[in-house]
């Protein structure tokens, strides 16, 4: 029982490809809520209909920031954000920064492992040192694919080279 665990864990994270990628400057919308998990869904519904409602155009990917110091399923501190071109009360912009990021490919509801994924990376590299905000930027969502194996979610960690000693 205890090794079959063991593998299956070991085989998850082999399906995941960490990578060290830049990614450029976000122009989002945001809002911020602090939901438990099950009402995620819809936040982003209110995401979508307040950017219709204020005539902003979609141009990017949607995608949820985790604020919370510690994560917890019943209440953390999110953003849902959408990349988006207009102006508008509510409009940030995310500097462009280095992440350690992997791509899920599934239902959200084995996510974690692609967690899992990094955490292993970090440990493993520790010249790395997560620096802000985990997002999960949602690069293929429900409402285009239809399929929940189709679905394809980033999970990109902010990291900072440590500067080596001397």
């Amino acid at each position: 029982e205890e090794i079959a665990k063991m593998e299956g864990t070991s085989m998850v994270q082999g399906n995941y490809h960490v990578i060290v990628m830049n990614s450029p400057e976000q122009r989002v919308f945001c809002i911020r809520r602090t939901i438990n998990i099950s009402q995620t869904h819809s936040l982003f519904t209110e995401l979508e209909e307040t950017v219709k409602q204020l005539g902003l155009k979609r141009s990017g990917a949607m995608q949820q920031m985790y604020l919370g110091e510690e994560f917890s399923y019943d209440s953390m501190e999110v953003e849902a954000q959408m990349e988006v071109l207009g102006g508008a009360p509510g409009i940030r912009v995310i500097p462009a920064g280095t992440y350690a990021a992997v791509t899920h490919t599934g239902p959200y509801e084995t996510i974690k492992y692609a967690y899992d994924a990094i955490n292993c990376w970090l440990q493993e590299h520790p010249e790395y040192r997560v620096c802000g905000a985990p997002i999960e930027r949602y690069l293929k969502d429900e409402n285009m694919v239809d399929n929940a194996e189709d679905l394809e979610t980033g999970i990109l960690f902010p990291v900072a080279l440590l500067q080596e000693k001397q």
